[in-house]
């Protein structure tokens, strides 16, 4: 009897062990279906960022073809003063604007180049560009400093 006793706690234990991971795995899917949306509603944001994205860089590109690159920058300044900031849509909105724009004289004259791997001098002089346009604009955050990005992307593209 003793014998039968071991080997049924030896086949249970490891079947309650699964369950228990079964039931963890569960309870935290549930936690982060609460805290990121289900699946299907990050599919949904997904997709509803991406056509904003879209449609800020069409409108960009369709105001752009009657610019100047410096005017599309006023521009896009002065929808995020005008409107709730959203950086995102500037980004996009210079991305298509600054594409189809007439050439301003002297527009990429100061602005240094953006890379992903930058020598510290260089990631010192791209900062200081980024944050003295922003504060000339009247925004001091990182996010604005990602905006301008695209005017050191458009004057200095990637290779």
């Amino acid at each position: 009897m003793k014998r039968t006793g071991l080997i049924a706690l030896l086949l249970v234990t490891p079947a309650l062990l699964i369950v228990r991971a079964v039931v963890r795995y569960n309870e935290q899917q549930v936690m982060m279906d609460r805290v990121f949306g289900t699946e299907e509603e990050q599919h949904t944001a997904a997709a509803r960022i991406i056509a904003s994205e879209q449609s800020a860089e069409d409108a960009g590109a369709s105001a752009g073809v009657h610019e100047t690159e410096q005017s599309c920058l006023d521009k896009g300044f002065e929808a995020e003063k005008s409107g709730p900031r959203q950086y995102a849509r500037l980004m996009h909105f210079l991305e298509g604007c600054l594409r189809v724009a007439q050439p301003t004289p002297g527009f990429c004259a100061q602005v240094p180049p953006y890379r992903a791997t930058m020598s510290l001098e260089e990631e010192e002089r791209s900062k200081a560009y980024q944050d003295a346009l922003c504060r000339k604009e009247g925004f001091t955050d990182w996010e604005c400093r990602a905006s301008v990005r695209m005017v050191q992307l458009h004057c200095h593209p990637l290779r």
